[in-house]
C-alpha cells in the first residue's frame, strides 16, 4: 500500500459534496496527506473540527455563489 496524497481545491470539495453529500467529503478527505487548499482552508478547518452543520451551510453558500456566476 502506498502513500496517498491529494491536492485540495475548493472546486473539488464542492464537487465531492454535490455528488455524495457529507459521505463524499469523508472519502475526499481520506487521503494520507492533503496538499494545497489555500482558497478552502476555512472549509477544511470546519470539516476537521467536526463542525458539520457550519460546513454544510458554507458549502451550500459556495455552491450558490458558483451557480450564480455561471
Amino acid at each position: 500500500m502506498g502513500f496517498n496524497k491529494r491536492y485540495v481545491s475548493l472546486e473539488s470539495i464542492l464537487s465531492a459534496y454535490k455528488v455524495d453529500s457529507i459521505q463524499g467529503l469523508h472519502r475526499y478527505f481520506s487521503a494520507d496527506a492533503l496538499i494545497g487548499g489555500s482558497n478552502c482552508s476555512h472549509i477544511m478547518d470546519l470539516y476537521f473540527s467536526g463542525r458539520y452543520d457550519e460546513l454544510i451551510e458554507e458549502l451550500e453558500s459556495e455552491i450558490k455563489k458558483s451557480e450564480s456566476s455561471d
